[in-house]
């Protein structure tokens, strides 16, 4: 493998297998007209669950006209790609000349190095949070990379889908977090949204979760889930934190603090450098999905009450939250009704083993009686039987008495 004439490509699809992109990419190259090339021209690379790839050629000329060949792909060739899926979701091949001697081209590349670096070691100094994701000495302190480093080459794959329920310690510019749902609301907040609009908005989506299944509402975050972020210091920070609470103690009923969070996460962005911190962050409210339905609606301080939709959200008027406690009122009923049903089940079932306990201890009452005046007819006999055996000793006794008198007369005759 001749590694002087190389082609980058990025935005390779991270849920693949390396055997499965080198195979897809020498597919690919076949197409284009490069049968020469192998799967041993081709070396794949994962990191940080982003995918990329360097094609080798055997002399210049190929690696420009494969160069040149990739950046303008033909309807059929994106086809091919599509059903190889060696390309992230909604992203394009990202080609680079792994090899580029033309002045201009390191001109420029010099010029944006600079740039990347002034920038990280203003950002360093301001925000001092994320210091230990990327030291500022080795970012602005040491010597740019080698163009030609290319484990150190950015790459800008689109990182898996972001599940609702996952904790992150930071976002990436840019960053795809997936789709909005029933539960899950994004919120682009640009401009002057966090002194302006941010109060409103607040109101009408917690109160929406509120009175659904819990949801979280993120802003920094634009409405195909791109992760963009909003400008905020910790000064700023802390106002909004106050402006949240203060907007949901207006709630009525009461809204208690362990029923929602609030968290800010940083927002990095990606260079040559690695991934540097920005001035902004992802403001992520969570309401988490109330235990009690039977409170009834929640209302804003201003009296308004929204229900949430799929991907909306739904004021409901006087006869709109009539309808509501109407219906949830005869779900409650139905319920109640069914618990009673079960209760009186319970109950009869309760009586019929009672009532057979009760008809068993009567049978052995019964039984206990029969006894006793057993006994009874049992111990009269016995005082008979004694009585006629004393008389029948007593009787003895006289024929005794009669038979020695007799006797005695005898003897005198």
């Amino acid at each position: 493998m001749s590694e002087s004439h190389g082609v980058f490509v990025g935005n390779l699809n991270p849920s693949r297998g390396k055997e499965d992109l080198r195979h897809g990419l020498t597919c690919l190259l076949t197409s284009l007209g490069f049968s020469a090339v192998t799967e041993d021209d081709v070396e794949v690379k994962k990191k940080h669950r982003r995918a990329f790839g360097f094609i080798y050629f055997q002399c210049a000329e190929e690696q420009k006209q494969a160069f040149s060949n990739l950046s303008s792909l033909s309807e059929d060739s994106l086809i091919l790609i599509s059903q190889l899926q060696i390309v992230a979701e909604n992203k394009r091949l990202k080609i680079n000349l792994k090899n580029d001697d033309h002045g201009e081209h390191r001109m420029e590349m010099g010029k944006r190095r600079k740039q990347v670096c002034n920038m990280a070691q203003h950002q360093m100094a301001a925000h001092e949070s994320v210091t230990n994701h990327h030291s500022s000495n080795a970012r602005c302190n040491s010597r740019p990379p080698d163009l030609l480093d290319f484990s150190k080459v950015p790459n800008e794959t689109q990182r898996t889908d972001w599940p609702a329920n996952r904790s992150s310690d930071y976002w990436l510019l840019g960053e795809s977090i997936g789709t909005e749902t029933r539960s899950l609301e994004f919120k682009k907040g640009d401009g002057n949204f966090l002194d302006v609009h941010l109060k409103k908005t607040v109101a009408k989506y917690i109160c929406a979760f509120l009175n659904s299944d819990g949801g979280t509402l993120m802003v920094g975050v634009t409405d195909d889930g791109q992760v963009c972020g909003v400008s905020c210091d910790h000064r700023r920070e802390d106002n909004v934190r106050i402006d949240i609470d203060s907007v949901i103690k207006g709630f009525r009923p009461q809204v208690f603090p362990s029923q929602y969070s609030v968290k800010f996460t940083p927002v990095l962005e990606q260079s040559i450098l690695g991934d540097a911190p920005t001035n902004r962050k992802v403001l992520s409210i969570t309401v988490h999905t109330p235990t009690d339905r039977h409170q009834g609606l929640y209302a804003t301080p201003h009296g308004e009450v929204f229900v949430r939709r799929d991907g909306s959200v739904e004021e409901l008027s006087a006869s709109g939250v009539q309808e509501w406690c109407r219906r949830n009122y005869q779900k409650d009923l139905r319920v109640l009704q069914d618990r009673e049903r079960q209760l009186l089940r319970e109950l009869q079932d309760k009586e019929h083993r009672e009532q057979q306990r009760l008809k068993e201890l009567q049978d052995k009452d019964v039984s206990s009686q029969n006894y006793l005046q057993d006994l009874h007819v049992l111990q009269d006999r016995e005082q008979q039987l004694l009585q006629e055996l004393q008389d029948k000793e007593h009787r003895l006794k006289e024929v005794e008495k009669r038979l020695s008198s007799k006797s005695k007369v005898c003897v005198i005759l």
